[in-house]
C-alpha cells in the first residue's frame, strides 16, 4: 500500500524484525543488495542453503530475507514456534531475478529513504494510538477463515481473537479522532460486528499462494472507517455495504 500511494510522510510498522530490517537496508544500500542478489541462483539447492545460513551482517540479513521471500512458495512468510522461517522452495517464474533488472529496489530505496518515512518494529497498537485527524491508516491483520476457530500462524506468535478485538477497538478510536482507517479482513465469524461503524467493500484479487497457472481470485473485504462517510468514493473500489450503525456526517 505504501509503495502504491507514495506518501511523503508515513509510519511503517510491523512485528517482523527481518522485514523492517530489510526495508532499512534497502533504503541505505540498495546497490549492494542488488549486486549480491544478482550473483545468486533461483534454484532449490541455493534456496535451502540460504535458508539454513545465519546472516552475519545487516546487509546479509536483508539479502537473505528478500531472496527467501522471492523464491519461497507463493511469497508466504511463515515461522515455526521457535521463530525459524520454514517455507519450502517455490520455483517457477516468481523469483528474485526481476528485482535485480527492473529497478524496483532502487525505486523502493527512494521511497523508503524519504525524511518523512519512519520504519519501526512495534505492535500495531503503538502505531494506531498515534493516529490523528487527517491521517490515513491501513491495517492488514491475519484473516480469520470461516472454517477455523483461531487465526493462522505466520510468525512464532498466533494472532488471537483478543488481538482482533483490540485492533478493532483501536481502529474505532482512531476514527473517532478523525482518521480514516482501512482494514483488510473477512467479514465472517463476528469480524463485521467489531466494525459496526465501518462500510464494507468487497474486492477480488489473484490469490498468491499457488503456482501462477492455478491462480484463482481471492475475495476479501475492506472495512472502512471514514469520518466523512464518503461512500460514493469507496464504491469505486467494489460493491459496498453501508455501516451497520448509521453515523451523522462530520463536517470540517
Amino acid at each position: 500500500m505504501f509503495f502504491a500511494v507514495q506518501p511523503g510522510k508515513a509510519i511503517l510498522s510491523d512485528q517482523n524484525e527481518d522485514l523492517v530490517a530489510a526495508f532499512k537496508q534497502v533504503a541505505k544500500h540498495h546497490k549492494a543488495i542488488t549486486n549480491r542478489l544478482t550473483r545468486m541462483a533461483a534454484t532449490a539447492e541455493e534456496y535451502y542453503r540460504v535458508r539454513r545460513k545465519v546472516p552475519s551482517s545487516e546487509i546479509d540479513r536483508a539479502v537473505r530475507f528478500i531472496y527467501l521471500n522471492r523464491n519461497c512458495y507463493g511469497g508466504l512468510y511463515r515461522e515455526n514456534q521457535s521463530g525459524v522461517f520454514n517455507v519450502p522452495f517455490g520455483g517457477g517464474e516468481r523469483n528474485h531475478t526481476g528485482l535485480c533488472s527492473n529497478g524496483l529496489l532502487s525505486e523502493a530505496s527512494s521511497s523508503l529513504s524519504q525524511t518523512g518515512v519512519e520504519l519501526r518494529v512495534s505492535d500495531f497498537g503503538d502505531t494506531l494510538k498515534q493516529a490523528r485527524a487527517g491521517d490515513v491508516v491501513y491495517c492488514d491483520p491475519t484473516y480469520r477463515e470461516v472454517t477455523r476457530r483461531q487465526f493462522d500462524r505466520y510468525g512464532k506468535n498466533v494472532f488471537l481473537w483478543e488481538d482482533q478485538k483490540r485492533l478493532a477497538r483501536l481502529a474505532v478510536e482512531a476514527y473517532n479522532k478523525g482518521a480514516v482507517v482501512v482494514t483488510s479482513n473477512t467479514t465472517c465469524d463476528g469480524i463485521r460486528d467489531l466494525y459496526q461503524k465501518a462500510g464494507v467493500v468487497k474486492v477480488s484479487r489473484p490469490k498468491g499462494l499457488a503456482p501462477s497457472s492455478q491462480h484463482k481470485n481471492l475475495i476479501e473485504y475492506l472495512l472502512i472507517l471514514d469520518p466523512l462517510h464518503d461512500w460514493p468514493f469507496w464504491e469505486g473500489l467494489g460493491s459496498l455495504l453501508k455501516p451497520l450503525v448509521s453515523c451523522k456526517r462530520q463536517h470540517t
